[in-house]
């Protein structure tokens, strides 16, 4: 019985864990950027920053969770950065995501995306949807 409670909570707790965020692409690349919906985390704290290709071949470059990823807030831009291991070399990547905090006349975000990597930089400019949880 015990085991049935605690999987039922941590079912519950994963469908209720991202509230809003980011989800961007552009330069070949995608973002995501969810934040915790927990009070107790903070519920603008970064919960999960996903990279990913727009390449299928490629597909997830790497993911940074909780903790792994820094934010700092300027009047115009929320900036994230974290450290992601390449799911297809093992090898670690500098990330540095920013993004407006107001839309545009469109409606959309920008941001901007650097990758940086033995030696190299890879991104640029993102067009960004704010992600708000049940409002899809």
């Amino acid at each position: 019985m015990k085991l049935l409670v605690i999987s039922f909570l941590c079912v519950l707790i994963s469908s209720v864990s991202f509230a809003s965020g980011y989800e961007c692409q552009g330069q070949g690349y995608r973002v995501k950027m969810y934040n915790h919906v927990q009070p107790v985390n903070g519920t603008s704290n970064p919960a999960v920053l996903i990279v990913s290709s727009e390449n299928r071949d490629v597909g997830t470059i790497g993911t940074a969770r909780g903790v792994e990823i820094s934010k700092a807030v300027t009047a115009r831009t929320e900036i994230y950065e974290a450290k992601l291991r390449v799911n297809q070399t093992g090898r670690y990547a500098g990330v540095n995501f920013q993004v407006t905090k107001e839309p545009g006349s469109n409606g959309l975000h920008w941001g901007r995306l650097v990758l940086a990597a033995d030696g190299a930089s890879y991104g640029g400019d993102m067009a960004c949807r704010r992600y708000l949880k049940d409002q899809r």
